[in-house]
């Protein structure tokens, strides 16, 4: 819905905006005063963010700046781990001084202050305070105060009437009732053309339908015939299919048998050194397990009798060792004494003495030598019936799994005897695999023909069948009734766009005329003609303006003056925000576009200007005017508070 005309005394502007961790900034705060503010700095310093940050401030919502749409709000906060935080100053149309607040975080918050007292801490509830005070919709708003390098470049790439006249209708939103017609020409095109194709279909139908009848019954007969062929080929193909599951089983079967028993090979030749050539492999490792266990019994026995030994050599071992203690704790023998043997009782004298302990240490050290010598046997021993225990134990698995892997009618066979087996079954598969093959392909082109007369079939019944042709006629009827109901749409619609623009075109005719006039220095008057595109006619001289006759610089300081009278003429705003207006301009237009811009501001059309750009040698000239305010960026200053 577009706001009504308004008239204003007071002047409503921005006067501060703080931005916190916004996009690429920081920190940042800056003034503005009336007249033109250019911010000015290189690609990157964040110009634009700030424009941004000013119209998200105002209308809580990123999807009404045009270059986030879709975006979530969360997409332009700089550091994910703090909000972001933009505050805003500005004088209302009433002339109070308020402040909006917007938070972004994990939770949004917002708050709205007029001569320093709250009146909104909702989010929404801001928005709608603020449209109020400016007395229009968001959509509006957005579109309106916030003119876009895009918006720019694409006025500027048309004809001058036909780029103003588009501008207009898009900051209105009267194209979208363009976009609806768009919708109803497609439908239209589409049902003609359905209907199209039902009359082709209703006609064809009428005229075939005797000829139609004949050839159904040819082909209702050849069916016939060609299911009673299919029956047979299916059930050859379910016979064929299961010998060669048969076979599949019995080749995987013997194939696995084979690889078992390949492996056992492998090892009956790498430890038990048995040959591929020699028969008989089961009987063959039954005599090597009983040669085995025979070799693992007779060691068992070897290392009794060794037991027994050790035994008794311990024994003698003991008792020498027993006389050799005796004899070295005999006293000391003197003339008057000689000490009786403790064995035999007889005197002892000291060379016998001597004698017995000679004797016993070298009867010790011969024992021991023996006893070393079975012990080193019985550890080989030892470790031979490990080995032997070991290659047993192994061939009796090996034992177990031949009983496995060869049945009792593959006893006798060895690996060259299973292979030859599976040899003689792979064979017999492939010969299957062959007839099946050739089976497929007959059934799959058997199919193929009953698919096919059974679509002939369907159109034959579909064209001679009453009730279906009375359908397509019931269809004609509807696709020929939408055809016609679409078009009558788009004539009311068409008649609806024409008179929509007429009652909000219309009279901003006046305002248009007023501020063309003062900024040309001439008497201009604005309208529309039937075709409702923009003309201006010059009054002194009675004919239509050349639009052509303005530069680059003076169309686009126009753009700012139509946009600046939407502004008022719709709402209660006198600022607008401009972005890299000199952008895609030529350095004499460049200049020129400065001088409009800051003399359309000295006449207060509009009363402040915002204004980006990158050039800001352009604006040398003005940093001493009062109504101009230049401001420079640059990446250090997004972290700091930067004065004009």
């Amino acid at each position: 819905m577009i706001s009504v005309p308004y008239s204003c005394a007071q002047i409503a502007m921005i006067n501060a905006v703080e931005i916190t961790n916004w996009k690429g900034h920081d920190h940042l705060r800056l003034t503005f005063k009336k007249g033109v503010n250019f911010l000015t700095g290189p690609n990157g310093a964040g110009k634009t963010s700030i424009l941004d940050a000013i119209c998200y401030a105002f209308l809580g919502n990123i999807d009404f700046i045009g270059a986030y749409h879709g975006l979530s709000d969360k997409n332009l906060i700089r550091d994910n781990t703090r909000d972001a935080i933009i505050t805003l100053d500005f004088t209302s149309p009433s002339g109070d001084r308020c402040q909006v607040m917007r938070i972004i975080g994990n939770r949004k918050k917002a708050s709205l202050t007029m001569q320093d007292r709250a009146i909104a801490s909702q989010w929404q509830e801001v928005t709608e305070r603020i449209l109020v005070m400016f007395n229009a919709t968001a959509d509006f708003l957005g579109r309106c105060v916030f003119l876009t390098e895009g918006d720019t470049y694409m006025y500027i790439a048309q004809p001058l009437g036909n780029g103003l006249t588009d501008h207009i209708e898009n900051t209105l939103g009267l194209k979208r009732l363009a976009n609806i017609d768009d919708v109803l020409k497609k439908l239209n095109s589409k049902y003609a053309s359905q209907a199209k194709d039902a009359r082709k279909t209703v006609s064809m139908a009428s005229a075939e339908e005797a000829e139609d009848q004949q050839r159904l019954t040819e082909y209702e007969a050849e069916l016939q015939t060609i299911v009673k062929r299919r029956s047979e080929v299916t059930k050859q193909l379910t016979e064929l299919s299961a010998l060669k599951e048969q076979n599949t089983a019995k080749n995987k079967l013997l194939k696995q048998r084979l690889e078992q028993l390949t492996e056992i090979v492998a090892e009956l030749e790498s430890d038990y050194h048995f040959t591929i050539e020699q028969p008989d492999l089961s009987i063959r490792v039954r005599e090597a397990h009983e040669k085995l266990s025979s070799e693992l019994a007779g060691l068992l026995q070897k290392r009794a009798l060794t037991a027994q030994e050790l035994g008794r050599l311990t024994g003698l071992t003991s008792t020498q060792q027993s006389i050799l203690n005796l004899m070295q704790s005999t006293p000391v023998i003197t003339s008057a004494t000689q000490p009786p043997c403790p064995v035999c009782k007889r005197p002892l004298s000291t060379h016998m003495i001597d004698q017995i302990i000679q004797d016993c240490s070298s009867e010790i050290s011969a024992l021991q030598t023996k006893v070393e010598n079975i012990r080193a046997t019985e550890k080989e021993d030892g470790q031979r019936m490990d080995e032997v225990a070991k290659r047993k134990d192994r061939l009796s698995v090996i034992l177990t799994k031949l009983e496995t892997i060869l049945p009792y009618e593959y006893q006798k066979l060895d690996v060259s005897g299973l292979g030859k087996q599976i040899t003689v079954v792979t064979s017999e598969a492939e010969g299957c695999d062959e007839r099946l093959t050739q089976v497929t392909l007959d059934l799959e082109q058997i199919n193929k023909n009953v698919v096919q007369i059974e679509k002939e079939l369907a159109k034959l019944v579909e064209r001679t069948d009453p009730a279906k042709i009375g359908k397509w006629k019931n269809q004609l009827i509807s696709y020929e009734r939408m055809e016609f109901m679409t078009q009558v749409f788009r004539e009311a619609l068409l008649k609806s766009q024409a008179e929509q623009r007429t009652s909000s075109l219309t009279p901003l005719t006046d305002e248009l005329s007023i501020v063309w006039s003062r900024f040309l220095g001439r008497d201009v008057v604005a309208g529309f003609n039937d075709r409702m595109q923009l003309t201006v006619k010059d009054m002194n001289h009675y004919e239509p303006f050349q639009f052509q006759q303005l530069s680059g610089g003076e169309k686009t300081a126009l753009l700012v003056l139509t946009q600046t009278a939407l502004c008022r003429h719709f709402s209660n705003t006198d600022f607008m925000l401009v972005d890299e207006p000199l952008e895609h301009l030529d350095a004499v237009n460049r200049w020129a576009l400065v001088d409009y811009l800051v003399e359309i501001c000295q006449k207060e059309l509009p009363r402040q200007l915002i204004v980006t750009t990158i050039e800001e040698s352009y604006l040398r000239e003005y940093l001493n005017n009062e109504n101009v305010t230049v401001t420079p960026l640059s990446v250090a200053s997004s972290i700091s508070t930067v004065q004009p």
